[in-house]
């Protein structure tokens, strides 16, 4: 990482400090929703100066790819949604009162065993 890269991650930091620090200062005298704004608007401009870093650079073009794969992303529809859903809530009733009847099994050969 290049110089003018750790200079430009100080600044990010410290404009976040800075949001937080403001924040904090300003309690008694702003609205929360005016101290809430002023700390958005700071992680935003630190957010735009880290993006402009070789690493920024490469999670902004990561960021864009996993967004067009996203779009390729095929959801089921309601109907799929449903069925898949009584399937599985069939599937855990089963289960279960298949593990009972073991649980009912063993109880029973162990109070036979022990007396």
């Amino acid at each position: 990482m290049s110089a003018v890269d750790w200079i430009k991650w100080l600044i990010a930091a410290a404009l976040v400090a800075a949001g937080i620090y403001g924040f904090y200062y300003f309690q008694e005298q702003t609205f929360t929703w005016v101290r809430m704004l002023g700390m958005v608007a700071m992680v935003a401009i630190a957010a735009g100066v880290g993006a402009t870093t070789e690493h920024g650079r490469a999670f902004t073009s990561f960021m864009k790819a996993a967004n067009i794969e996203r779009q390729k992303v095929v959801w089921p529809t309601r109907a799929e949604t449903v069925q898949t859903t009584i399937v599985v809530m069939v599937v855990v009733i089963l289960v279960g009162i298949f593990i009972w009847i073991l649980d009912w099994i063993f109880s029973q050969l162990v109070s036979w065993l022990v007396g």
